[in-house]
């Protein structure tokens, strides 16, 4: 399994917030009903299915030697990506031909590498900022985005004197963002179509974790956030999904949309990732009422045949979900369209696949 260090700790002081925050407060008032707004997004003509290629990534578990492994699959069919005693993909993007993950491996030591693979070969990331030329561990890559014919990767790393912080690699070249005294992370990066360059992630201050916005490398708080999920960039429009910091819903899931609440999400317990088309907005996650995963589709939320909702793709009337489910007490990768199971050819046991891409 990775090793994140310290890093560990703060996504485990995340993983409690967002639990805790999950929990209804006995005192606290019932949230209001909202009706997501249905004119905030024009009205596209809706397209059948033209999609070409499905890419999606996760891990496998090898019982044999204990460690998760990358996997890649395309169209269905599963392959390993290289590199690392173990290995993690968090993100896939697409740029014209190109597929690019970004992740992290597993160093002898134990210490987690960012890395992104490109059409399969592996690219360790680098701290090009250290005059010294050298590189610390622990670091991860958290996102992954192509703007420009430029790759962005947003994540972390760790500097000269072993502190952690938020990061930002262009084609390579490594960036520290304005963040807290303790320390951070950058979790999602998105532009907007005049080219502004937002990174959602957060910082520690105080031993608290504090939910942030970068934008253009400048941050500012998410006052209305206790655990921010993911962010999406449509136009001019920053989306967010977030447990959300109010007396009618605290703690609970709901999008947020250049500052506003744009709608709850009632049925969820926690969020993962969501996205945003010409025909609305979707999120995937999960509810621990019953364990099952969910996906929410412009105000209606939609049970799956699953355990856990990671990510969610939209390509007209046709929604691609992925995530895991459980069988016999194994876990496994599945994936839904428009809420059927699709067939994968290879059933790995202890898989799950995290990230979606589509390419038409």
């Amino acid at each position: 399994m990775l090793k994140y260090g310290h890093l560990k700790v703060w996504i485990l002081s995340i993983f409690i917030m967002g639990f805790l925050a999950c929990t209804k407060h006995h005192n606290a008032p019932e949230p209001p009903v909202v009706t997501p707004p249905v004119d905030t997004l024009p009205t596209v003509p809706v397209e059948t299915d033209t999609i070409k290629d499905v890419f999606m990534v996760g891990t496998e578990y090898e019982m044999s030697t204990q460690r998760d492994y990358a996997t890649f699959w395309h169209n269905g069919v599963a392959s390993r990506l290289p590199g690392g005693v173990s290995s993690s993909p968090t993100a896939i993007a697409l740029d014209g031909e190109d597929v690019y993950i970004a992740g992290a491996i597993e160093l002898q030591n134990g210490d987690a590498r960012a890395v992104i693979w490109k059409n399969g070969q592996l690219i360790p990331l680098v701290d090009t900022m250290d005059t010294e030329g050298e590189f610390r561990t622990p670091s991860v890559a958290t996102d992954i985005t192509v703007h420009d014919h430029k790759v962005y990767v947003a994540g972390m790393m760790t500097s000269t004197d072993l502190e952690q912080y938020a990061a930002l690699w262009v084609d390579g070249k490594s960036e520290k963002l304005d963040e807290g005294p303790e320390g951070g992370a950058a979790q999602a990066i998105g532009f907007t179509t005049s080219g502004d360059m937002y990174i959602m992630g957060a910082v520690i201050q105080d031993h608290y974790v504090i939910p942030s916005l970068w934008k253009n490398g400048v941050r500012s708080t998410l006052d209305y956030a206790i655990t921010a999920f993911d962010m999406t960039v449509k136009g001019e429009d920053i989306y967010i999904v977030c447990s959300y910091n109010s007396d009618s819903y605290y703690g609970l899931p709901c999008v947020v949309k250049n500052g506003e609440l744009y709608a709850p999400l009632n049925d969820f317990t926690s969020a993962n990732k969501m996205a945003v088309t010409d025909t609305g907005v979707y999120v995937a996650g999960q509810t621990y009422i019953d364990w099952s995963a969910l996906s929410w589709q412009n105000g209606q939320t939609i049970h799956l045949p699953g355990f856990t909702a990671n990510d969610i793709a939209v390509n007209g009337e046709d929604i691609y979900v992925v995530g895991n489910f459980m069988d016999g007490g194994l876990q496994y990768g599945r994936l839904w369209k428009n809420g059927m199971v699709q067939p994968l050819s290879d059933s790995l046991a202890y898989s799950n696949i995290t990230s979606i891409a589509l390419r038409k």
